[in-house]
């Protein structure tokens, strides 16, 4: 499924257990990978949850963003996820909803 993130356009895909661990390096241990460069996010459907997919799209939006670029000091963060969760909270919320609502049955 193809969701924006930020004017960018990502891709999240629900896969089967094995399939996920199989084709992802540390497979066996994550619910879930974001790939940053390549904008995909993949998601076990063992834990295709609403909480898993916000999970990944608070790093999807950390990417698009530039977080790990700005090398913040500790209050510097909490002010960005401050800021994040104020600014973009409910977009994220939002696209959890399609998301999910989408890709449930899925798989």
């Amino acid at each position: 499924m193809k969701v924006k993130i930020l004017d960018r356009y990502w891709k999240i895909y629900k896969q089967p257990d094995k399939r996920f661990e199989r084709e992802h390096e540390g497979g066996h241990q994550a619910a879930a990978l974001c790939f940053q460069e390549e904008r995909k996010i993949y998601v076990k459907k063992s834990f295709f949850t609403r909480e898993t997919i916000t999970h990944e799209l608070v790093h999807a939006y950390c990417s698009e963003l530039a977080l790990t670029e700005l090398n913040l000091d500790e209050d510097q963060i909490e002010e960005f996820f401050c800021e994040l969760l104020a600014r973009h909270g409910d977009a994220i919320l939002s696209t959890t909803d399609q998301v999910f609502g989408r890709l449930k049955g899925k798989v």
